[in-house]
């Protein structure tokens, strides 16, 4: 624990400001640290002003009980001035007293005397040094004795004095300094005593706190704590009152008294009543230390009980947990008596502890109450869980609740289907005879009517006087059975009443709000229990009508024939739903009305009276025109079906109940479905669902077939079209694919005739190029028609189709046909339709038909596509000519080409074998001339024959690169296979550089990969691809550095070469272009570089016949990088 002394130091603020001496002499405290305590500026103090840099703080500190080893000493004073100052210690505290007073002012008497002497020097020295001595020791001897008495004091002797008797300042000096002495003493001996009464107070505190905290049964903690209380502060009597549940009385729980004639008289106020209701009520506490002189008691005081018992003092203390009073401590003496604010204090803390414990008892009862009830709960809904039947487990859970509650009956009331009546579900505690005349409740009569109508619980803690009972119930069974208490609760489920259920006792029962929790969460888990058996019960129905739509849907699904279908599903239905009979109609294709496709049960004679309804006739033909089902279920008592049929055929039939629902299919109504019976018959919600989904599976078999027919049809639709297609591709006979195709159109549409007419461009015409069946007598008649002459004319000029369906009743026969030839014939029907290629009309279709018909969108799309096709047959066949006329022209043209191509190889052969012989002697007779041969030569005639050899090198280099181009394309150039070291190639190439680079003009770099894999390909053509690359490089470099490097890609089986340079680059349009025979850069052509553009075209085609690949990089002014690579061996590739 913690002990905490609070002491006031302002009574030595105040005697420390007091002192004064001399003429600006003070004093101050401080503390073992040099912490200022008290000073006549109390600013300093409560800044926490440390002084421990001062010398004179510094010498107390370095021994803190000693005396002033300086007394008098002159030093930095606590203001920054130069000062006289001593100081004492203060024992038994570790303080110290420090005294001073600034110099100039504690020897002002001295410098005046020593102006006066100065003044008086020429009087006489003596006189004035004797003056000096005199006043020096007048000074100095009362500072001393001040000192002494310092010490004293610090020594701890407070009651010590000093006796000084100067008449002046320092006289005063020591009548402050005594009187510091004594305030000290006295602050000193009531600090002591404070101490000592607040560690009285903690231990009582604790004291009560621990026997608070020894146990949760109230009753004996209250017992102990007054007793303590008592023998602490010896009271007369000690009274503790709390608050019951409801918080509006006040009961007397503990009271101790030290004579029985001091027994407690009243035992019970009510909430604000008297002085102890007033102070739980106010939370505030009141003392009375005189009841018989004090007005308050008397004009507050409710029974007077205290003052008539002879008692005098009287002090009422809350007591309070969490901010809220929850009971009063009643202290009682015989004897006036004046508590002191310790007294108060404490006795205002050991009532808050109190407050704890209460407040302790009460959740640890709470806890068990609810654990209780949680496990009452658990029970509850234990048992519940054990079936879904609630006809089996709501009595075991009426009997488990009525266990618990301790009440004698319960009821469970639910509501039936339609909402209007309470029926008695599970009872116990009442006899047969009571449940029977309690067994049904109307809705919004008597006390369970009640609560289903407002949804809220009825409550009676005694039915036999609660006038509100009485004005409830109508027959008052419960009443007259003699129960009293009687609770009536909603049973919810997901916020639905589904019923009520009762708790009845003989005895009379208040109920708290702890009670009704629990009841509502029985009732809630009750009402859960029966949404779950009543979700259960559904389920199994939905399952059985799942079962029923499955094999609805299996019969739908078994065929595509839809009359199968509808057979096989209406015996399906009837047999599951149990009816006498069936039958299916179904919309006929023009939506006027319905035909019969299925029956089952009826008879001949009412199959033929079904068989055709109009929209709106008769019952079937009322749900298809309403889209609404139509249920009798006795149609011999239901006026609406006397209404809608006349003809009656069910009645007639001897059925009496009849259903008709109309089935439908997106949306659409296909058709409508009638069951009968031949008794009256109650249609349930869940049976009149279930039909709605039967009919539409049966919708949807429906549907399935019809799309099956049109998919049927599509498909031979289709099949058609790609006979068309497949004849226009494999024949480029225009006349033959014509014919094939005409056949096909009038073979699938069974047209009587059908023709094709071209166009002819040149002339404008349209001729007839294909007939079926062909020598038609009326072939003459109808073999050429102009542009827009005729309907055959003028389809062609429109590019859109002409169809009459009739040719006897559409007057625009009439208006466009310009030969009447289609109705000369016996033909009523014509249809024509143009053949397009390209966006342009190339020609028409003409279909003739003896009897009129109208042609689907299917069927005009169709005609149309083929009509397509026959117009990308004309274009190929157009086409095909053209390129047959183009293909002689190009052979014929490049027969011609590759002849000048070989006299062009040729010549060159020629004229490049020719050129080398004279050549060559000019190189040798040149050489001659530069070695000496012939005689000395001066340096002009040096540098024009060094001039004539490097001009013929390069001629002949020239010459060398034409033939060997030559010898590739003729393909008399091959491959010299042989295996080599890598190095050796290297090793020549390096050669080859020296000689290039003779004069140091460029810086070469080489890179080459040790231990290269040995390769097998032609070495002559390798050494002479980098020399290529090499010479290029250092033609196009003016200065800079060339850089070959050499590596082996190990992972593609191959060794990668490149030449890179920093020379003038290429221009990103010319890279494609490079390789190109013949093809130079711009530069090249301004006489700077030589060369006519064969090296890279030679060293492309060499790489391709080695298995090579090379690229290139470059950007102009920086420089390019060529970069190729060779397979190990090209032997193993061929392999």
């Amino acid at each position: 624990g913690v002990v905490s002394v609070e002491a006031n130091l302002k009574i030595l603020w105040e005697v420390i400001g007091e002192i004064e001496f001399g003429r600006a002499g003070y004093a101050y405290l401080v503390d073992g640290e040099g912490n200022l305590i008290a000073h006549r500026d109390p600013s300093l103090v409560l800044k926490r002003t440390n002084l421990s840099g001062l010398h004179q703080i510094q010498e107390f500190l370095q021994n803190p009980a000693g005396p002033d080893p300086s007394p008098g000493g002159e030093d930095e004073g606590i203001l920054g001035k130069r000062v006289l100052s001593t100081f004492a210690p203060v024992p038994g505290l570790g303080w110290a007293v420090i005294l001073e007073e600034p110099v100039n002012m504690a020897l002002a008497e001295v410098r005046k005397v020593e102006g006066y002497a100065l003044l008086l020097l020429a009087v006489g020295m003596a006189l004035g040094a004797s003056i000096i001595v005199w006043v020096s020791n007048r000074i100095t001897r009362p500072i001393l004795q001040l000192h002494r008495g310092a010490e004293v004091i610090g020594q701890g002797n407070l009651s010590h004095r000093v006796e000084i008797r100067t008449g002046d300042e320092i006289e005063e000096l020591a009548r402050e300094f005594n009187k510091m002495a004594g305030e000290l003493q006295t602050s000193y001996a009531t600090l002591e005593h404070k101490v000592e009464q607040r560690t009285g107070e903690l231990l009582a505190l604790y004291d009560v706190t621990a026997t608070v905290n020894q146990s949760l049964e109230l009753d004996t903690v209250l017992q102990e704590v007054i007793k303590k209380i008592n023998k602490i502060f010896h009271f007369d009597a000690t009274r503790i009152f709390l608050f019951n549940p409801e918080m509006d009385e006040l009961h007397l729980r503990a009271s101790f008294e030290t004579r029985p004639e001091f027994s407690a008289k009243a035992t019970l106020f009510q909430r604000g009543q008297g002085i102890v209701g007033r102070v739980a009520e106010t939370r505030e506490s009141m003392i009375f230390e005189d009841t018989s002189t004090d007005p308050r008691y008397q004009a507050l005081s409710h029974t007077k009980v205290t003052q008539e018992a002879g008692l005098s003092f009287f002090a009422v203390f809350p007591i309070r947990a969490k901010g809220r009073s929850v009971g009063t401590v009643v202290l009682v003496g015989q004897k006036p008596r004046k508590l002191t604010p310790e007294e108060v204090r404490l006795l205002t803390s050991m009532g808050d502890q109190i407050g704890v414990a209460v407040e302790n008892t009460t959740l640890f009862e709470e806890t068990v109450a609810r654990a209780k009830e949680l496990s009452a709960l658990y029970d509850v809904a234990a048992t519940l869980n054990q079936s879904l039947e609630p006809n089996l487990v709501l009595k075991e859970v009426l009997q488990k609740i009525l266990e618990v509650t301790r009440f004698d009956a319960a009821r469970i009331y639910l509501l039936d289907p339609e909402g209007k009546e309470l029926r008695l579900k599970a009872y116990e505690g009442i006899s047969p005879e009571f449940a029977s005349q309690t067994e049904r409740d109307s809705v919004g009569v008597g006390v369970n009517g009640h609560v289903v109508t407002t949804g809220k619980p009825a409550i009676f803690a005694d039915i036999q006087t609660d006038p509100q009972y009485a004005e409830l119930a109508s027959g008052r069974r419960a009443k007259k059975a003699g129960f009293h208490a009687y609770i009536s609760i909603p049973l919810k489920a997901k916020e639905k009443i589904i019923g009520v259920m009762n708790f009845l006792s003989h005895k009379a029962h208040d109920f708290s709000a702890k009670d009704m929790a629990l009841f509502t969460s029985m009732a809630n888990q009750i009402g859960v229990a029966l949404e779950n058996s009543a979700l259960f019960e559904e389920v199994r129905t939905r399952s059985q009508q799942f079962s029923a739509l499955n094999t609805v849907a299996a019969a739908v699904n078994q065929s595509l024939e839809i009359d199968v279908i509808l057979k096989e599903t209406l015996e399906k239905v009837v047999e599951i739903l149990g009816f006498d009979a069936g039958w299916l109609h179904i919309v006929d294709p023009s939506g006027k009305g319905l035909y019969l496709r299925a029956q089952k049960g009826i008879s001949h004679e009412l199959s033929q009276a079904l068989a055709h309804r109009g929209m709106g006739e008769g019952i079937s033909g009322k749900v298809a025109e309403t889209g609404e089902p139509l249920v009798f279920e006795d149609i011999q008592t239901d006026p609406r079906y006397f209404q809608i049929t006349k003809k009656q055929v069910a009645l007639l039939a001897g059925f009496r109940a009849e259903g008709c629902f109309p089935i439908r299919s997106k949306e659409k109504l296909v058709g409508s479905l009638t069951l009968a019976s031949c008794n009256p018959y109650h249609f349930s919600p869940d049976e009149l669902q279930l039909i709605h989904s039967i009919a539409s599976e049966i919708g949807v078999g429906v549907e399935n077939a019809r799309l099956f027919e049109e998919t049927v049809k599509s498909a031979q639709e289709l099949s058609v079209l790609y006979t068309v297609t497949s004849t226009v591709n494999q024949s480029l006979d225009l006349d033959r694919v014509l014919q094939e195709v005409i056949e096909k159109i009038t073979e699938t549409f069974r047209f009587d005739t059908t023709r094709i007419y071209l166009l002819d461009t040149r002339t404008d015409e349209l001729h007839i190029r294909a007939s079926y069946p062909d020598n038609r007598e009326d072939m003459n008649r109808v073999r050429l028609f102009r542009r827009g002459e005729g309907i055959v004319g003028k389809v062609a000029e429109t590019g859109e189709p002409m169809i009459f369906e009739d040719l006897r009743s559409d007057p625009r026969y009439r208006e466009s046909s310009s030969t009447k030839n289609t109705q000369r014939t016996g033909n009523n029907f014509l249809a024509v339709f143009p053949i397009m290629a390209k966006l342009r009309s190339v020609g028409t279709i003409a279909c003739n038909g003896r009897t009129p018909r109208r042609l689907t969108a299917s069927e005009i799309q169709l005609i149309t596509s083929m009509a397509d096709h026959i117009g990308v047959a004309i274009e190929n066949a157009s086409l095909f000519y053209e390129t047959k006329q183009k293909s002689v022209e190009l052979e014929k043209t490049n027969i011609e080409l590759l002849e000048a191509n070989r006299a062009k190889a040729d010549f060159l052969a020629a004229m490049s074998h020719e050129l080398r012989t004279p050549l060559n002697v000019i190189i040798g007779n040149a050489d001659l001339i530069k070695d000496g041969s012939f005689g000395d030569t001066n340096a002009k005639q040096k540098s024009a024959v060094e001039k004539i050899l490097h001009y013929s090198e390069t001629l002949l280099k020239l010459i060398n690169d034409v033939l060997t181009l030559t010898k590739v394309e003729a393909k008399k150039v091959s491959l010299h296979l042989s295996a080599f070291r890598v190095d050796e190639i290297i090793t020549h190439a390096q050669s080859y550089v020296e000689q290039l680079n003779r004069n140091d003009r460029l810086k070469v770099l080489w890179e080459v990969e040790p231990n290269l894999r040995p390769m097998t390909t032609d070495a002559l053509k390798l050494e002479e691809i980098l020399q290529n690359l090499i010479g290029n490089a250092f033609k196009f470099t003016p200065k800079g550095s060339i850089e070959v490097r050499v590596r082996d890609l190990k992972g593609k089986g191959r060794i990668e070469f490149s030449v890179a340079d920093t020379g003038m680059g290429i221009a990103a349009s010319d890279l494609d272009r490079i390789f190109e025979q013949f093809h130079q850069l711009k530069e090249a052509h301004t006489g700077s570089y030589s060369g006519v553009g064969l090296g890279l075209s030679i060293v492309k085609r060499y790489l391709e016949m080695m298995r090579g690949q090379i690229r290139v990089e470059s950007q102009p002014g920086k420089g390019s990088t060529f970069t190729f690579d060779l397979p190990y061996s090209i032997q193993t590739l061929a392999d």
